[in-house]
């Protein structure tokens, strides 16, 4: 079955008009990262980034190079 919208669409204009749901997100990823799922925090933590400002701007902002490297896929 198709979607409708774009998933990753939604969870930017999500993230950027309700800081709650932001929020959220961040936790989940740590609470994940704690639980033992590092691949799936990792996908939620690049959203979050990718939503907020882009890993190039957090690399100016950090003075940390970009790691290029590919996403886990989760199991």
């Amino acid at each position: 079955m198709a979607l409708t919208r774009d998933f990753k669409g939604t969870v930017l204009e999500r993230v950027q008009s309700d800081p709650t749901f932001a929020q959220a997100l961040l936790d989940e990823a740590a609470t994940l990262f704690f639980n033992g799922e590092p691949e799936t925090a990792r996908l939620i933590l690049s959203d979050l980034v990718n939503a907020e400002m882009g890993f190039e701007q957090l690399a100016m902002l950090t003075a940390k190079p970009i790691a290029l490297r590919p996403c886990p896929k989760p199991r």
